[in-house]
């Protein structure tokens, strides 16, 4: 649908599409590796991680979903507006450029979600006697408020990936582990938060490829506007050869089976081919747009793979707790 037949829709188609149900994916993926962690040796079962707190952490991640898409579009109008009138009716609809919905009402949806998040947190706070469910819900919303609003909008200042990275990576996976019970403290945690880490700094690196000459013209900092898009693809290809780098150095301490660090170069296999060459040229949208999907289903399956893989975590501690280890150990 073009922008006119999207502003003559009934509303609620309106708010579907400024709501973005194709992004989801993005957030829903980190959420799942999330209830992983809950399930990961180390973590009980027992205190929230029942219906109740599964129903906590789902409405937990829409309303962090809600709040991204609607603030992030509020904050970005002007430079949407600049895109606009650099590629016309090839930017794909807006939802504020094309009068889809007024501003004011993303920015109350934002704000509302963004309220939900913080309440989910102390609700769940108040209900386990758990502190973790709120202070990492604030940090949440912090983040997310540091990356896109004012006074501090890392994301047109520089540091918006390694922010964004961050807020996707490890502190959306580790606050729905909160709201499932308590925090897992098995060592092989720390290795697949630093892949979820660097798999949305893949991500967060690609989202700026097709906005690079608006975003340069708009005074937006980000590595495609300060370093090209050739460079931001090499810096993103580094950070995805962590990944597999990192599940080897778990295996061979122990922490996760071998078996996982194979099977992660699956997903991976499924990167060749990728217009690598043709995204790095400025304004090729065609070819970014193709790499960007393509990338982003090999995230999401990685971040997938992690998720079972955090809840069949090999136990460190069995050896210690099998009978008659003790004399054996002494």
């Amino acid at each position: 649908m073009n922008a006119d037949q999207i502003r003559k829709a009934p509303l609620w188609r309106r708010w579907i599409f400024a709501l973005k149900p194709a992004a989801w994916p993005k957030m829903a993926a980190p959420a799942l590796l999330g209830a992983g962690l809950a399930a990961a040796p180390g973590a009980s079962s027992t205190a929230t991680a029942t219906a109740t707190g599964a129903f906590a952490a789902l409405l937990w991640t829409v309303a962090m979903t809600v709040m991204i898409v609607t603030l992030n579009d509020w904050a970005d109008e002007p430079v949407d507006r600049l895109r606009r009138a650099l590629l016309g009716a090839r930017c794909g609809p807006r939802t504020l450029v094309d009068g889809i919905l007024p501003s004011r009402a993303l920015l109350a949806a934002g704000v509302v979600a963004a309220l939900t998040v913080v309440g989910v947190g102390l609700l769940v706070m108040l209900a386990s006697g758990r502190k973790e469910p709120a202070v990492l819900s604030l940090a949440s919303v912090a983040c997310f408020a540091a990356y896109s609003l004012p006074p501090v909008r890392l994301n047109s200042r520089g540091g918006g990936e390694l922010l964004e990275a961050f807020g996707v990576g490890v502190l959306l996976p580790l606050a729905i582990a909160s709201l499932l019970g308590p925090l897992p403290t098995h060592p092989g945690i720390n290795v697949l938060l630093g892949g979820a880490f660097a798999l949305a700094l893949v991500s967060a690196l690609l989202s700026g490829l097709s906005d690079e000459v608006s975003d340069r013209q708009g005074g937006k900092v980000t590595a495609v506007t300060r370093l090209g898009a050739a460079t931001a693809l090499r810096l993103a290809a580094m950070a995805f050869a962590m990944v597999p780098v990192t599940l080897v150095v778990a295996a061979a301490m122990g922490w996760v089976r071998w078996v996982v660090a194979l099977a992660a170069l699956v997903p991976m296999g499924w990167l060749k081919g990728l217009p690598v060459r043709e995204a790095g040229v400025s304004m090729n949208l065609e070819a970014q747009g193709f790499l960007k999907r393509r990338v982003h289903r090999v995230i999401a399956a990685l971040l997938l793979l992690f998720a079972v893989v955090a809840a069949t975590l090999p136990r460190l501690v069995d050896a210690a707790e099998a009978p008659g280890a003790a004399g054996r150990l002494s």
